[in-house]
């Protein structure tokens, strides 16, 4: 039986998987964060990460923020191939957000009880279409460490690129992520989405699920 592990977006715990459907002949791993040492780099953090993946040749999903550090741990392990959903294999994609982070260094300056706080602003940005949606990411926000997420926001704003990884790798992306954009660079192992956003893993939960299935079943 072959062992998918996941990891989560930004701060978020397995939840935002939890409307996903997977073939009965995998087994599911969910990683949980660990918490940064001070000033650690992402580097040394993604090397650490690494160290809770046991299986030989797994198949690693990486969700958001959770998709870089699953390319950068293939510098550490060899997984037998990486699916990306609303994540990035470059740094250009993420221009906006660094600009933005750079300019108003949010993650230093607001009170920490805004963190668990989400509005109609995070709604659109997140492209959330349901009440169950909007229920999900305040549960997140509710329940995210709040150290790990200035931590990973800096690092987002501090990363100049993100390594090529040599093992197959696949990207499910929508065509309405607002924080997250999309350029195909490999339209062979792209799927994208429509009308989806960046919490699509939970809103258009279906289709991304299908996709799964058809990048686990034709992409031995």
């Amino acid at each position: 039986m072959k062992t998918i592990y996941c990891i989560s977006g930004l701060g978020a715990d397995e939840t935002a998987f939890q409307k996903l459907t997977f073939p009965e002949n995998y087994r599911i791993i969910h990683l949980e964060w660990l918490e940064p040492f001070e000033d650690e780099t992402l580097e040394n953090y993604s090397k650490r990460f690494s160290e809770k993946i046991s299986d030989k040749l797994p198949i690693i999903i990486g969700l958001s923020f959770g998709g870089i550090i699953a390319q950068l741990i293939t510098k550490y392990i060899r997984p037998e191939s990486v699916i990306l959903i609303s994540s990035t294999i470059s740094t250009e994609n993420i221009q906006k957000i660094r600009k933005l982070f750079r300019v108003l260094p949010f993650h230093k300056i607001i009170p920490d009880f805004l963190y668990s706080k989400t509005n109609f602003i995070v709604h659109y940005l997140f492209g959330l279409k349901s009440p169950e949606g909007e229920q999900l990411l305040s549960q997140i926000f509710r329940n995210s460490n709040l150290i790990f997420v200035k931590w990973a926001i800096q690092k987002l704003i501090d990363i100049e690129s993100i390594p090529v990884i040599e093992c197959p790798f696949f990207q499910i992306h929508g065509d309405n992520d607002k924080l997250i954009s999309f350029k195909s660079k490999n339209p062979e192992s792209e799927f994208i989405i429509q009308k989806g956003g960046h919490l699509m893993i939970h809103e258009n939960a279906d289709e991304v699920s299908k996709v799964i299935k058809i990048i686990l079943k034709e992409y031995k």
